[in-house]
């Protein structure tokens, strides 16, 4: 059984159907969003999973030897398997590497605790996904989801949101007042440690985790 959880409801459901339940209760699929008690994380008081907003553009480049990190608070007990991105533009035409994991979290992203990368030459847009991590992680903690590629920019765009209230600034009504987070001239699958973090001017990549 695989739980999909939706990062821009909050919502979780069963992969190929059903509704989960936790304490007996129904818990989306039709019971309704997950809503866990509120908790002071990483020192801000939120409903975890994260409020990830709603949907903004789905025309956000993806930079050459770039690192992008999205805040991510798990919602129950459990172990990630794998991660998804999605490209609404592919114009890769060489064999490239794009690779997504989960970071730490202190003070921002911290240590790589897994990664996995796949080939998006030939493979078009739409979901792409990783699996195999096996990453166990613990409930009300912060982590940080990330993606990185050696392909050359804006050969891959991809969806990305609008945040309501979190790391690293708040929301306002300000166009691009949100910022993703990043690391350049590093990669997912040599950074093992984070030397430093920035910002860009443009609002997170919209990155999902899967509980297995």
């Amino acid at each position: 059984m695989s739980i999909v959880i939706n990062h821009q409801t909050n919502d979780l459901s069963i992969a190929g159907g059903g509704a989960p339940t936790i304490g007996g209760s129904a818990a989306g699929g039709g019971g309704g969003p997950v809503r866990l008690d509120v908790s002071a994380i990483a020192g801000f008081t939120q409903v975890p999973p994260i409020d990830l907003g709603y949907y903004h553009s789905s025309g956000l480049n993806l930079i050459q030897n770039e690192t992008f990190y999205v805040p991510w608070v798990a919602p129950l007990d459990g172990t990630i398997d794998g991660m998804s991105v999605y490209f609404s533009t592919n114009n890769v035409t060489t064999s490239v590497e794009v690779a997504m994991g989960i970071y730490s979290n202190s003070a921002g992203p911290s240590s790589r605790l897994s990664y996995g990368t796949f080939d998006p030459n030939g493979t078009g847009i739409g979901w792409k996904s990783i699996t195999g991590l096996s990453q166990s992680v613990t409930k009300n903690t912060i982590y940080w989801l990330a993606i990185s590629t050696n392909a050359t920019s804006a050969l891959i765009q991809c969806r990305s949101y609008r945040r309501n209230g979190f790391y690293p600034r708040p929301a306002t009504a300000t166009v691009n007042d949100d910022r993703s987070i990043n690391t350049s001239s590093q990669q997912i699958s040599s950074m093992t440690t984070v030397p430093y973090v920035g910002s860009t001017s443009n609002e997170p990549f919209l990155l999902t985790a899967t509980y297995s």
